[in-house]
């Protein structure tokens, strides 16, 4: 996945239009456009407000591996059951997927098995 990649899928997750992101953001109406099609690529300064806008790392819209959160690098690798598997093909999570497993963590077991089974049906919902 690649930059561009990534920003249209949260475009597109935050149910937004590209004119309502650029207009938010003060960016030129056809700048979405223009890295879309390979003509541009978005500014060190595009990059900082679509982060804080989307609520993820600069370095989870560039690509990069692991994600800082008060200067501590998160990643995981597999290690067993209950460790966050890692691979090749995942990107480094976001900012809400770290809050989301940091309030988890905090739950018990009975809470936690309760956000499981939500979480299931979802994922069943989705798949159907």
């Amino acid at each position: 996945m690649t930059t561009i990649d990534i920003i249209l899928q949260l475009i597109k997750e935050n149910e937004l239009s590209n004119t309502k992101v650029t207009s938010d953001l003060n960016l030129p109406n056809s700048a979405i456009s223009e890295w879309k099609k390979g003509k541009a690529k978005p500014s060190t300064d595009a990059i900082k407000k679509l982060a804080d806008y989307f609520g993820v790392s600069t370095d989870y819209l560039l690509c990069r591996p692991g994600v800082y959160a008060n200067n501590v690098l998160y990643s995981a690798v597999a290690q067993g059951e209950n460790s966050l598997a890692v691979n090749e093909y995942d990107h480094a999570a976001t900012y809400k997927e770290m809050e989301l497993l940091r309030i988890f963590r905090l739950l018990g077991v009975k809470e936690q098995n309760k956000i499981m089974n939500v979480a299931l049906e979802l994922e069943n919902d989705i798949m159907e």
